[in-house]
């Protein structure tokens, strides 16, 4: 430390933090705090030319012409310290800790496998971008919300001049070929979003139709990401931590998104296939949404709330989502126009020989009577039901209803005839056909059953 013996505190500071520019005055006021704590007897001054040392060491263990060995990240551990990684920033977001301590957090590939990595709000994080190459020493690597995270700290050496990784596109993998059930890190294309609006608990939910020229797909975004995805047509995009499941996709709390180019005519072809259809509504289900009928087929709509009379939707896509066909369109616009689209089509065979969802169909049924409404502790802990029965032709028929949906049915009427739209067709503990109501099902009463 003789080198620096005679500097004054603010030409120490200045030196500390010139030699690493991922530090801030606030940043290294919190070191110097740190190391006054572990000894009464330092002064600012000795804590500040401790710091320096420690540095210089560092990066004496990197001064040469690379960065050392590299672990490559399918290998990391929680438990390792001071090791050296690179990989190609895949994305990047931001936060706040409790302690008020803002961060940036970074997901890396380097082709062999991809890791988080956190760091604090510094100047030379702030600069990287998607597509990067960072390499970093000095690392620690932790277990941060149940994940294996690789943390810098102050002393960490950061390079953006580091060797050979594979480029952004070999990284990420087209949406068709995300893993089910998991968070992946993939590309796409917007072909168009359908607004942002309220969803439940007053969270903000964009559906947005995206493609990679294969196939069709459902992207939720929630949240910040619901204003992302607005007038995005055509927009290539990059994300990190996209949960996948089916033919959709979720944003969650780790994602980041970010565009990287357009391709308007992949939307081009992807709309050409695209049609238009005339429907009505014919009733809501139990989480709200719109039920639609063009006279061949019954659609969930979420986009078509309000909708009241008969509709024009324009572009339009049918995506099959837990087993219930749902519809989106880019523009829809009301009808003045009477339109004939006939009756509702009714299920006509037993349901003894029918196990799953009923959608091309509906279910007509008395609703007999119910049960109070009562808990009942399952494996998901304890759960409102609400248990019910139908007279469906001249057999009767049990049904259960659960959460959110018991209350609902609650309110219905018993002795009411009524027309059921999606309803879920399960086997009991007995072998017996029991008649399931969930948000996706929807009741008609006598009154305003559709023809």
């Amino acid at each position: 430390m003789s080198t620096h013996s005679g500097m004054r505190e603010e030409e120490l500071e200045k030196a500390i933090l010139e030699r690493n520019r991922s530090l801030d005055k606030a940043v290294l006021d919190k070191m110097v705090e740190e190391k006054l704590r572990s000894s009464p007897f330092l002064t600012r001054r000795g804590a500040l030319l401790i710091i320096l040392e420690e540095m210089r060491i560092a990066q004496e263990l990197i001064s040469g012409k690379d960065f050392g060995e590299y672990l490559q990240l399918k290998n990391i551990t929680p438990g390792l310290q001071n090791i050296n990684i690179v990989g190609r920033v895949l994305g990047k977001r931001t936060g706040v800790s409790q302690d008020g301590r803002a961060y940036i957090v970074l997901k890396l590939s380097d082709g062999t496998g991809s890791v988080e990595v956190l760091g604090d709000d510094a100047d030379i994080l702030r600069e990287i971008r998607v597509g990067d190459v960072l390499a970093a020493h000095g690392c620690t690597v932790v277990r941060r919300n149940n994940r294996i995270t690789i943390r810098l700290s102050p002393n960490t050496v950061i390079k953006k001049d580091s060797p050979e990784v594979p480029p952004l596109e070999n990284l990420l993998k087209p949406l068709s070929e995300a893993a089910e059930d998991e968070s992946s890190d993939i590309w796409g294309v917007v072909v168009y979003d359908t607004g942002a609006r309220e969803a439940g608990d007053g969270i903000l939910l964009n559906d947005v139709i995206v493609t990679d020229g294969k196939n069709i797909y459902l992207l939720h975004a929630y949240r910040e990401h619901a204003s992302f995805f607005i007038r995005a047509r055509g927009k290539k995009f990059v994300a990190a931590n996209l949960k996948h499941r089916g033919k959709e996709f979720f944003t969650s709390y780790d994602t980041c998104i970010e565009y990287v180019g357009e391709d308007i005519s992949l939307v081009k072809n992807v709309l050409e296939k695209a049609g238009n259809v005339k429907a009505r509504p014919v009733a809501r289900c139990f989480d709200e949404v719109t039920v639609l009928w063009d006279g061949k087929k019954l659609y969930r709509a979420p986009q078509l709330e309000k909708a009241s009379g008969n509709v024009l939707c324009r572009n339009i896509f049918v995506l099959d989502l837990n087993n219930v066909p749902h519809i989106y369109c880019e523009d829809h616009e009301d009808l003045d126009e009477s339109c004939e689209f006939g009756e509702l089509p009714l299920f006509r065979g037993e349901l003894e020989s029918f196990d799953g969802r009923l959608v091309d169909v509906c279910l007509q049924a008395e609703f007999l009577r119910k049960t109070q409404l009562s808990m009942v502790e399952t494996r998901f802990g304890a759960r409102q039901l609400i248990r019910f029965w139908l007279r469906v032709g001249d057999k009767i028929y049990s049904g259960a209803a659960w959460g959110p949906v018991s209350e609902k049915v609650n309110n219905l009427t018993e002795g009411e005839p009524v027309t059921i739209v999606f309803p879920l067709i399960k086997k009991n503990q007995f072998g017996e056909s029991e008649v399931q109501f969930d948000r996706f099902t929807a009741v008609l009463l006598k009154e305003k059953q559709v023809k």
